[in-house]
């Protein structure tokens, strides 16, 4: 009943009564399990699914402490690590569910145009060792991409030195947050 007041689809497909977590369901189904393990959270850390809401903001939105990117989220399993400086509170608390379950490994990117979604906090990326989840991809792949023409940019690309386009490349690379590792 946390996403929007409505039994998930996946819910309803499985034939369960509830769910607390969309997502947790539909990995479930995919892996052929009725419940995923229960993963402990590190030696020394305790993870809290009520952890303290940040200042809100007018509407349903809250302010991010911190004045660098990423922001930490660390009172979860495994961090959150937020591109942006305000949150939705259910997109908050989707993504604390999302940090405390077994699903996902190293630790979850939460990218600028991330909104409550179905399932799964859309605009959110994650690793996971032994789970598919199809809702994580979610209903509006690619929404808030753009693709830009860079005027000339190709055109001379066999005239630029290598060390030109590797550096473009590598600001490509630091610029979006990708992935569950180094780049």
């Amino acid at each position: 009943q946390r996403f929007g007041g409505e039994i998930s689809p996946w819910t309803a497909l499985l034939g369960l009564k509830s769910t607390r977590e969309p997502l947790m369901v539909a990995m479930a189904a995919v892996s052929g399990k009725r419940t995923p393990k229960k993963v402990p959270p590190p030696p020394g850390k305790q993870t809290n699914n009520k952890a303290p809401l940040p200042p809100k903001v007018p509407g349903n939105m809250m302010q991010l402490e911190g004045n660098t990117m990423p922001r930490v989220i660390d009172q979860t399993r495994i961090p959150i690590k937020v591109y942006t400086e305000e949150l939705e509170v259910d997109c908050y608390k989707q993504l604390l569910d999302l940090a405390n379950s077994p699903v996902p490994v190293g630790h979850v990117a939460c990218m600028p145009d991330v909104h409550l979604g179905k399932g799964a906090t859309v605009g959110s990326v994650f690793a996971s060792d032994e789970f598919v989840a199809p809702m994580a991809v979610g209903v509006d792949i690619g929404c808030g991409m753009v693709a830009v023409k860079v005027k000339g940019l190709f055109k001379d690309a066999p005239q630029m030195e290598l060390d030109k386009l590797q550096r473009i490349q590598k600001e490509i690379k630091r610029s979006i947050p990708t992935g569950n590792g180094p780049v």
